[in-house]
């Protein structure tokens, strides 16, 4: 299985409820010693079930234009446009 690693801002109560309900997810508030923005981390499982959740979550928060890092496989995307972590994603349908 696949697991993805979403940044979020820690004042996104929203995005950071939305991982939380997920299965298997695992939220952290990593401590920075750069004085940068405060985060949550999430480790989540890539399933049938929680892809859905995670795509609509990603582009939100893109078309927000809200603090959001998205890790799978070693390649990390921020500040990606729609149809680019749409590509993204969508290859994710074919693991």
């Amino acid at each position: 299985m696949t697991a993805i690693t979403i940044e979020i801002a820690e004042n996104d109560e929203e995005a950071a409820t939305q991982l939380a309900s997920l299965q298997n997810a695992a939220l952290a508030k990593p401590d920075y010693f750069e004085g940068g923005e405060a985060v949550i981390v999430a480790v989540i499982q890539v399933t049938t079930l929680t892809l859905p959740v995670l795509t609509l979550l990603i582009r939100e928060r893109i078309r927000a234009k809200q603090h959001i890092k998205v890790k799978i496989k070693g390649i990390e995307v921020s500040g990606a446009d729609l149809e680019d972590i749409g590509k993204f994603l969508a290859g994710l349908k074919k693991d």
